[in-house]
């Protein structure tokens, strides 16, 4: 009888350990891992010429960035930052938009800054973005975490609430 329980444990043991290799081998090819992806803001290298944000950038929940402003609007942000790397021909990153601007109706500290990866080439590098959407967190200027696809809106109201 012992030796049908040990028999058990150990199927179970490597069933889930089977699960777990599994779910990591299903992961989108090439998705950035979280050490992948720049920690700090301090990592995110300049833009361009650095114009002084506009007073729609410093205070509107949800802003457009680009390769020239992005580290500007990410330092000068105060509370969460949600990132999203978009395109404007991509079906689910329309879908996550609508999502992301019915949170940021609703968001009472934070922002979210949109990158169009097709006009901001250099962002979409940095981050590694070969999947989109991609939503990236950063909080108090230090990156929190990433996902792949289409987030809820109750996901995302989750990663920018205020801790």
């Amino acid at each position: 009888m012992p030796s049908q329980s040990l028999s058990r444990l150990t199927t179970i043991i490597c069933v889930i350990g089977v699960f777990f290799i599994a779910r990591s081998m299903l992961s989108p090819p090439g998705t950035p891992g979280a050490a992948d992806l720049p920690r700090s803001v301090e990592q995110i290298p300049q833009g361009g010429a650095e114009n002084p944000l506009t007073q729609a950038e410093l205070e509107n929940r949800v802003v457009d960035a680009t390769d020239d402003n992005f580290r500007q609007l990410l330092s000068q942000a105060s509370g969460p930052v949600l990132i999203d790397f978009h395109a404007d021909w991509c079906g689910p990153c329309r879908i996550q938009g609508g999502i992301l601007e019915e949170v940021a109706s609703t968001l009472k500290a934070g922002k979210i800054l949109k990158v169009d990866v097709d006009a901001n080439p250099q962002l979409a590098g940095v981050f590694k973005v070969s999947s989109i959407p991609m939503l990236v967190l950063y909080r108090d200027g230090e990156f929190v975490k990433s996902i792949v696809g289409v987030a809820s809106k109750d996901e995302v109201q989750t990663m920018l609430a205020v801790q």
